[in-house]
């Protein structure tokens, strides 16, 4: 059983990171737009190996390396609720 404070750090980090992949991907997305699809393919590729070496790193950081089933969920979760928030908040 993990601490609670603990348990916080992970469902915040988790959402936010998914929030922050989808900001990477939305801006990648515009630059891949004007490039060959070999160079998409590759992009995409780097981005996705980057961003999850990224949350393992941070994962470790936070919790030793134990990956809760929550923490993935959260991140998915982060990553389709950015645009309805990011709208909320400009209003």
């Amino acid at each position: 059983m993990i601490d609670l404070n603990i348990q916080i750090k992970l469902i915040l980090f988790s959402f936010i990171f998914g929030m922050l992949f989808k900001v990477f991907e939305i801006k990648l997305d515009k630059y891949l737009h004007k490039q060959k699809q070999i160079f998409n393919i590759m992009n995409s590729f780097t981005l996705i190996l980057f961003f999850s070496l990224l949350y393992f790193y941070n994962i470790e950081l936070i919790v030793d390396g134990i990956l809760h089933p929550y923490s993935i969920i959260l991140v998915i979760l982060g990553y389709y609720l950015y645009k309805p928030i990011a709208t909320f908040l400009k209003k």
